[in-house]
């Protein structure tokens, strides 16, 4: 007899449906399609962000392998670096800053070398871009231009030099046309260097006293309108020279055509120039010479009103005062004339007896020379100041004057440094230049 509960097992079972229905399906294919998608974009932004942030790097880096880094110091002062420093000019392409030259035609720039005669080092020491080593420095999307020729020589940037002195550089963007502004990767990327980053104007130093620091107790006289004063500045690759452009037979003529560079001064001096000795001690002849007015004799004793000595012709006996007048520029002050001299009535000449005539160094006076220019422009770099000997036509031209025109200098130049907007150097006034 068959129990409630078993009649129950006895009867047929329905089977599961297993799996899933359509619209079970169609949900999941639709989520699982959302979630490639949303990350086939997150990938794609973060790619297009990265190579957005590679472009704006490398801009950066073509301005400061260009112009340096004024944020960047060396022992507190500011670091001058950079494709200008080392040049004086601005790059023609972006190329140059690779390898040196735009076109392989190109010559080779001079390359880094020490100057003797101004002190400075000058000439192309790049590469000034790191390139990974790859031979081109291209964009974060990799952009190139459809100028065969233009890409070669500047990646695929745009390079613009169409406003004198500045330089523009441009990416443009994930899409590679030009003009586009629009707020997502496809705008244009620029990056400008104008004069300030690169050059400055060196103010009233047309206006400089110089004094000669006489070093040795032998007599030195500086024959009138033999020396210049330079400003040694980089010129494509090159130190600035006295070099005329085009020497002729007549030294006026040839010297005409240097008192015309903004970078040099006039000649000097105007007179035949005595140094003193390291001693002070001068000996001198009898006769006369001039003192400036105002000034007075006890004895031996003379106070000297500030100007100058004229000192006549013979009166010291060292060539070429032995036979034409020499000068010595004289602050106020007291020299020792020989025994025997006296001061006419005139108050301005001496008449001189033979022995020593000693004044010191302090009293000496500086002597007025200046750059030609009164707004000298120069670019970013180390600079310098020498005096130099003016003989047109001779291997010693441009030589640093340490007390001749014959040898090797054996004096240092006067170094200054110009960094990228920063202030302005502050001119030596006096300049004070040792010779022997």
């Amino acid at each position: 007899m068959m129990h409630g509960l078993d009649f129950i097992k006895l009867m047929p079972r329905k089977k599961s449906m297993l799996g899933f229905s359509l619209l079970e399906l169609v949900l999941v294919l639709f989520l699982m399609g959302t979630v490639m998608l949303t990350s086939l974009f997150l990938v794609d932004g973060a790619d297009d962000q990265a190579r957005y942030e590679d472009t704006k790097n490398k801009l950066s880096m073509i301005k400061r392998a260009i112009v340096g880094d004024a944020a960047r110091t060396i022992n507190g002062e500011p670091e001058v670096s950079g494709f200008v420093a080392d040049m004086g000019r601005l790059p023609a392409c972006i190329r140059e800053l690779v390898d040196g030259k735009c076109v392989d035609s190109d010559p080779t720039p001079p390359l880094w070398a020490l100057n003797i005669a101004s002190g400075l080092w000058a000439g192309w020491r790049g590469p000034y871009l790191e390139t990974a080593g790859s031979a081109v420095f291209r964009d974060g999307w990799g952009n190139k231009d459809a100028d065969i020729n233009e890409d070669a020589s500047n990646f695929g940037w745009e390079f613009d030099d169409s406003v004198l002195g500045e330089l523009s550089f441009t990416s443009f963007g994930k899409d590679g046309a030009s003009g586009v502004t629009a707020e997502d990767y496809t705008a244009d990327i620029s990056i400008n260097i104008n004069r300030h980053d690169y050059a400055t104007n060196l103010v009233n130093w047309d206006t400089l006293n110089l004094s000669f620091n006489k070093r040795s107790d032998a007599m030195k006289v500086i024959a009138k309108e033999t020396l210049r004063l330079k400003l040694s500045s980089i010129s494509n690759g090159v130190i600035n020279t006295m070099a005329v452009t085009t020497p002729t037979a007549d030294p006026i003529a040839d010297n005409a055509s240097r008192d015309a560079q903004d970078f040099l001064s006039l000649q000097f001096p105007e007179d035949h120039l005595i140094l003193i000795p390291s001693t002070g001690v001068i000996p001198v002849l009898a006769g006369t010479m001039i003192v400036p007015a105002g000034s007075s004799l006890d004895t031996t004793t003379l106070t000297a009103a500030a100007g100058e000595l004229v000192f006549s012709a013979g009166r010291v006996n060292v060539a070429p005062c032995d036979t034409e007048d020499c000068i010595l520029p004289v602050k106020a002050g007291e020299i020792i004339v020989p025994a025997g001299t006296s001061l006419g009535v005139d108050g301005i000449t001496l008449t001189l007896g033979a022995g020593n005539f000693t004044l010191p160094a302090s009293i000496v006076a500086p002597i007025d020379v200046g750059l030609v220019s009164n707004d000298l422009p120069v670019k970013i770099g180390v600079h310098s100041l020498t005096v130099v000997c003016n003989k047109v036509g001779n291997a010693d031209d441009a030589k640093r004057y340490d007390g001749n025109c014959t040898d090797t200098s054996t004096n240092e130049p006067q170094y200054f440094k110009l960094a990228p907007r920063q202030a302005l150097p502050l001119k030596p006034n006096p300049l004070i230049w040792t010779v022997e």
